[in-house]
């Protein structure tokens, strides 16, 4: 992690690179929150 954000300093993309992160972090956490509420709906 460490080692992939001084190179992405390096290279000048930085914050489309973090953009991108917020971006998968926003998915995984859609994913989560409808797995969620599937395994409610099932279990109940």
């Amino acid at each position: 992690m460490h080692q992939r954000f001084s190179l992405n300093a390096t290279s000048g993309s930085k914050l489309s690179d973090v953009d991108q992160f917020t971006f998968n972090n926003q998915q995984i956490a859609g994913d989560i929150f409808f797995l969620n509420k599937l395994y409610v709906l099932m279990h109940n």
